[in-house]
């Protein structure tokens, strides 16, 4: 009967010590699994310092955007100016300049049109130029170029472009 005693008492020793030595184990793998999980974590945030680097101030800055942001994007400002003639882009760009609209319309006027969309050259003061519909302008040049290799059409709006001999 001893025997069994002891054997017994023996069993529940080495029962005790297994689930002491288990719940040991399980604590170092869930202490070393949180160990992992926060230096993925502080990786991570050192890599988006690295490519965004962002300070204190702007972080806030960039918060107060996005609280003031409705989600709606401002509308964009478009213009079509091969529908418009010369006089009427000249008109509408009077309306943006502070100075005199005169002076305004002197100096777009001067600047239109400035150099050959072909060779990029600009052109010089009293040379004859020949101009198209949208208002491009191209020397003799240019011309004979644009009937050998794109059908004598303007480069920007298709239409034909003639020269100063078929006008004569």
């Amino acid at each position: 009967m001893q025997r069994f005693a002891l054997r017994r008492s023996g069993e529940g020793g080495s029962i005790a010590v297994q689930s002491l030595l288990f719940t040991a184990i399980a604590l170092a793998l869930a202490v070393l699994a949180y160990m992992i999980y926060r230096l993925i974590v502080t990786a991570r945030c050192r890599a988006q310092e690295i490519r965004h680097p962002v300070s204190g101030d702007q972080d806030i800055a960039i918060e107060r955007m996005d609280s003031d942001n409705s989600g709606e994007a401002s509308p964009s400002v478009f213009v079509d100016m091969r529908g418009e003639r010369p006089a009427e882009a000249l008109a509408a760009l009077a309306g943006f300049s502070a100075e005199d609209p005169s002076t305004a319309l002197s100096i777009v006027e001067e600047d239109i049109p400035y150099a050959d969309p072909i060779d990029g050259m600009p052109f010089k003061s009293g040379e004859p130029v020949i101009p198209c519909v949208c208002g491009l302008a191209y020397r003799e040049e240019s011309i004979k170029w644009l009937r050998d290799y794109h059908g004598g059409s303007c480069i920007y709006c298709g239409a034909l472009v003639g020269s100063s001999e078929d006008r004569s």
